[in-house]
This record gives C-alpha cells, sequence and structure tokens, in this order.
C-alpha cells in the first residue's frame, strides 16, 4: 500500500521537471499549441507567451502538490482531469497529422504521441492506485498555499528571466533545442515539405530573409552544395512558398529552399542562420550564427 501511495508523487515530479523545462526555452511548446490550434498564432506574441507561462506555473504548481501530498482529495482527480486532457489533445493531434510530437517535455524530449498516451496511462494507474487505497485530505493548511504560491512566483519569474536571457544572448539559458548532434531529424520540422526526404548527406540551414548575417552565408553555401564531397544543402526560409521563390530568384540559389513558419523556426533555433549537418536522419554537427566562419573553414579544408 505504501508504494502505491507513493505514485502520485513520481507524477508530480515529472510535472514539475516539464513545466521547468517549457519555462526555460518556451517556444516549442507555444508552437505546439499553435499546431493543435488550441492558441492561435494571430494573437501577439506576448498575450502567446502569457498563455503559456500560466500552464506552465499551473502544471509546475500541480506537480508541487503531488509530490507533498497536499489536498489530495483535489490535487489527484485533477491531475487525472489534466492527463485526460493531454491524452485528448494529443490523439486529436495524431489522427489529425497535426503534429507528430505530443509536446508534452517542452524542448527536453520529441516523444512520439503513441508513447505519450502510454505514458500517460501509466500516470493515471498510479494515481488511481493512490486513490483507490490511500487515505486523502482535503485540507489545505496555510504552509502549503504559501509553497504553491512561491512556486507560482518561481516558475513565471523563471519564464520571464529566460525570456529575457534569450532577447540579450540570442540563446535561452539553458540550449534544450531539438537540434543537437546525436538527435533524429524529424520531417514534420519541413513543415509543407515533409514528405521531401533529405539527401543522405545534407546541411539543413535556417534562415530569416531579412538577416543581413543570414545573406553573408550564401557565398559559403553555394560552395558547400557546389562540391563533389560535400553535403548537399537544403534551406528553411521563414515566410511564405512566394517568400521562398523570391529569395531563390534574387541571389539564383542552386539549392532547395522550403518555407517554414516563424514559430517553428522559433522552436528549433533561436536566432538566424543556424545550420545543422544532417547524414542519414542523425544530426552530427551544429553552427550558430557567430560561427559561419567555422563553417567555412570546415567545408573548404575538407574540399581541400
Amino acid at each position: 500500500m505504501d508504494a502505491l501511495c507513493h505514485g502520485p508523487r513520481l507524477v508530480g515530479l515529472v510535472l514539475l521537471v516539464t513545466a521547468c523545462a517549457k519555462a526555460i526555452y518556451v517556444y516549442p511548446f507555444v508552437f505546439h499549441l499553435n499546431q493543435l490550434g488550441i492558441l492561435p498564432e494571430r494573437w501577439p506574441w506576448r498575450v502567446q507567451q502569457g498563455v503559456a507561462f500560466a500552464f506552465i506555473a499551473g502544471e509546475g504548481t500541480l506537480g508541487v502538490a503531488l509530490l507533498r501530498a497536499t489536498a489530495t482529495a483535489w490535487s489527484w482527480p485533477l491531475t487525472l482531469a489534466l492527463l485526460a486532457f493531454f491524452s485528448a489533445t494529443t490523439l486529436w493531434g495524431m489522427r489529425s497529422a497535426r503534429t507528430a510530437d505530443c509536446g508534452c517535455y517542452g524542448g527536453l524530449l520529441t516523444v512520439p504521441p503513441r508513447i505519450s498516451l502510454l505514458l500517460n496511462v501509466g500516470y493515471a494507474l498510479l494515481i488511481g492506485g493512490a486513490w483507490a487505497v490511500c487515505p486523502r485530505s482535503a485540507v489545505l493548511a496555510s504552509e502549503q498555499l504559501l509553497l504553491l504560491g512561491l512556486t507560482v512566483v518561481a516558475l513565471v519569474g523563471l519564464s520571464i528571466y529566460s525570456d529575457r536571457y534569450a532577447q540579450q544572448h540570442r540563446r535561452p539559458p539553458l540550449d534544450i533545442s531539438p537540434l543537437k548532434p546525436g538527435r533524429r531529424w524529424h520531417a514534420q520540422w519541413q513543415e509543407r515539405h515533409a514528405d521531401q526526404p533529405l539527401p543522405p548527406d545534407a546541411l539543413v540551414v535556417l534562415m530569416n530573409p531579412h538577416c543581413n548575417r543570414c545573406k553573408s552565408w550564401l557565398p559559403t553555401l553555394r560552395s558547400v552544395h557546389a562540391a563533389p564531397q560535400g553535403p548537399a544543402v537544403v534551406l528553411l526560409l521563414t515566410g511564405t512558398g512566394a517568400d521562398a521563390d523570391a529569395f531563390r530568384q534574387a541571389y539564383d540559389l542552386p539549392f532547395a529552399i522550403y518555407p517554414i513558419a516563424r514559430a517553428t523556426r522559433q522552436t528549433l533555433v533561436y536566432s538566424t542562420p543556424t545550420a545543422v549537418r544532417v547524414q542519414r536522419g542523425e544530426i552530427v554537427e551544429k553552427w550558430l550564427p557567430e560561427q559561419g566562419g567555422d563553417l567555412k573553414a570546415r567545408f573548404t579544408t575538407q574540399s581541400a
């Protein structure tokens, strides 16, 4: 019985960790809500951010309540309701092909929807088992209420700090971007061109058409693409299909250009240009905006 009573604490730890991950790097979570249609992209960014912060604070606070076994008569059923909501949105997103990631773990993990649903069932069984055999309390002591209030303040504060840090340094304080060496490339990041497989050896570059530093990379990218032993360049350009066509014509670019939404780009990277080398579906190297010289030297040396 004691083991069953500790089950909700594990669920609480998961909720708290994922809330912190979302607070540190909120873009993947906002993008996921955009994809599902829960958070309209036409809303001002600060409004979208505020809704996301409120959700993060609620998720983390519920996690702390489970960890501390606070007012279990309402925290346990509220967790079950939250898991049901997560599962319903994940199932709908999977069936409507709106998303291939549950979005539950911020940028820490990319979890396929089916795995997410199985995990949610497991979490629900842990809560349900405790509900069936463990004593419950509806009392919320003043010190418990204070702890929950401090959790809300801490998570909102972390979210605001992380956002300001990212604006100043052009990266989150803890880089949990999904674009990291050793991780898999996901076709849905190509949006409308998700059905176009990448070449076996590809240099995927995320760019903003109005970014001067991005344009300074173009001569290097032409050279890389033309090199017999170099990777094929694929450009993911923020904007519409018309923007991609105009950019190709303006700079006479010979490589593939796929348009992606601003929210997608902000989910994957905080600043542009950023490049990753993808070999047979796995990210093996990464270059940040300030590493354009390193990118040029990497492939100039290789071709030599």
